[in-house]
């Protein structure tokens, strides 16, 4: 009767690999000789092993497949950050541009306003003193009648010009 099993023996026995029947008797402080396990440390692990079964390898497999999931989600959000920060960026520079452009406008069109004011006002100062010569001048002229070579004239003196 042997008190010692090997470790392959034993992965070949409950269908596990090595390295995982060495991690579960680490992980639960089991005793591993070199390539060997004694009677009570195959016991224990047979134990851990049919408590983990139907789940180990399976259950690894599924982790694996989230991790690979959660691994390529995480790409996709970094990669969508990248793109936001690069399009938020790229929006704050046209928004600069944009205030920039309305206050260049905005002082253009203040500019613009406040000339118009001035020609409007020269204009109807013009058209104020245009109306005082004409109302002067129409004041001042003077119509009369006059023969000469036996017709009667209408003379008008100090004409409107």
């Amino acid at each position: 009767m042997t008190t010692a099993i090997s470790l392959s023996e034993f992965s070949q026995a409950v269908d596990r690999p090595e390295s995982l029947i060495r991690m579960l008797a680490k992980s639960w402080d089991i005793p591993v000789d070199g390539e060997s396990l004694s009677i009570m440390s195959v016991v224990r692990l047979i134990r851990v092993c049919e408590s983990q079964r139907g789940g180990g390898m399976e259950e690894a497999e599924l982790c694996r497949n989230a991790l690979a999931h959660a691994k390529e989600r995480e790409l996709e959000l970094h990669i969508a950050i990248e793109i936001l920060q690069r399009e938020r960026s790229s929006l704050k520079e046209r928004l600069e541009e944009s205030r920039d452009f309305y206050n260049r406008a905005e002082t253009r069109a203040d500019r613009l306003e406040a000339k118009l004011h001035e020609m409007s006002q020269s204009l109807a100062h013009l058209v104020d003193q245009r109306d005082r010569i004409l109302a002067n001048s129409i004041m001042r002229s003077r119509v009369s009648e006059k023969i000469k070579n036996g017709r009667l004239v209408l003379v008008l003196s100090d004409p409107v010009t």
